[in-house]
């Protein structure tokens, strides 16, 4: 087979492993956003909530961030109960928890 040939079948493969590794990082890392609010000594927080639909290993299925700093993590368990998954300590655990009971009031 000519070197023209070899080098343009190799030129195809190798765009089309770029395109599947594209669409897959876009499928396990798609992300929705939303925000969320909950009573903390009778004021109303807001916080926004990062859902990575496809999420797998190291990555947790819910972000959470206040005034666009990450202050944790939820992972769903058994049962679709949510539980910390990371916890950085910028808040009180109880504020996480407050947040996981909102999220699983809405049946996500």
């Amino acid at each position: 087979m000519p070197k023209g040939i070899i080098c343009c079948h190799w030129l195809i493969i190798t765009t089309i492993s770029c395109y599947i590794g594209l669409l897959l990082h876009q499928f396990y890392f798609t992300m929705e956003k939303f925000e969320i609010s909950v009573s903390i000594n009778h004021t109303n927080q807001h916080f926004e909530i990062r859902d990575y639909m496809h999420h797998e290993g190291e990555q947790c299925k819910y972000e959470i961030y206040k005034d666009g700093q990450f202050i944790g993590s939820l992972e769903p368990g058994e049962h679709k109960i949510l539980h910390i998954c990371k916890d950085p300590g910028i808040v009180p655990e109880s504020v996480l928890h407050l947040i996981a009971g909102e999220l699983e009031n809405y049946n996500i």
